[in-house]
């Protein structure tokens, strides 16, 4: 150990006391002692009168000695120390957190939870829409096409009911399930079908109430023709595009083009 200033004792009894609390190795007649100094990753052991290493959880930045040798600094919460002899505190990652003081390491943030920045004491929640499937993500995740979460904090997304999708990442309520370009909403099977030859379809019927999205119905191709019996039935329109310029099949509704 280095050895600093000394420090004036002023009788026998002073020095007695002096050599028996702090570390014993001065002469009983001496009249002065000297203070060791632990250099930094260090403290003093009162016991063996001598400097030991920070156990992990603390830090020592710089060299001390006297009473403020004693003890190491604790990491702070959002902080951790792994090894012994450590001289600094470091920040939990990205996607980590210590909720206490003294931390030997950082845990991940739980699923359902992210750490968008470092240091951090506790994570955040992810919004409705999103989710995190397990621990120690930085971000949170959009729910997928085909899924929605109306939720906080969740680790997985519902799916929407079979053969119905969503329009876009992160929805939030079944409502949002809808059928996709491509398809159109059955109401007496109650699911979706792919679109016929000879149509167009748009998509967009809500798979709980079957209201109308971007386009519930299917579209006659311009070209195209079918009878009020039979409306998803396409048959080529001998007077062309013209007279048959793609429309509604008969039956189903408005026959405007929505485009």
């Amino acid at each position: 150990s280095q050895w600093r200033t000394i420090t004036q004792l002023g009788s026998a009894t002073t020095v007695a006391s002096y050599n028996a609390t702090v570390f014993g190795k001065c002469p009983k007649t001496c009249g002065t002692c000297t203070e060791p100094v632990c250099e930094a990753g260090t403290r003093r052991d009162i016991v063996e009168h001598a400097c030991e290493a920070c156990s992990p959880g603390s830090y020592a930045a710089s060299a001390r000695a006297g009473a403020k040798a004693a003890t190491c600094t604790a990491a702070r919460p959002g902080f951790y120390v792994k090894y012994f002899g450590a001289t600094e505190e470091s920040y939990c990652d990205f996607g980590t957190y210590s909720a206490e003081s003294g931390a030997e390491r950082c845990d991940g943030c739980e699923a359902g939870r992210f750490g968008a920045s470092r240091g951090l004491s506790e994570c955040e929640d992810c919004a409705a829409g999103f989710y995190t499937p397990d621990a120690g993500h930085s971000l949170c995740l959009r729910c997928p096409l085909g899924t929605y979460e109306g939720n906080t904090s969740s680790a997985e997304c519902q799916a929407c009911p079979d053969s119905f999708t969503t329009m876009q990442l992160g929805s939030t309520s079944p409502e949002e399930c809808r059928c996709g370009a491509g398809t159109y909403f059955e109401p007496d099977e109650g699911r979706c079908r792919s679109c016929p030859p000879g149509f167009k379809c748009y998509g967009g019927s809500n798979a709980v109430n079957n209201e109308t999205g971007l386009d519930p119905t299917v579209m006659l191709l311009p070209g195209m023709m079918s009878l009020p019996d039979a409306p998803f039935s396409a048959y080529t329109c001998v007077a062309g595009e013209a007279s048959c310029p793609g429309h509604r099949p008969p039956g189903s509704g408005d026959s405007e083009n929505p485009v």
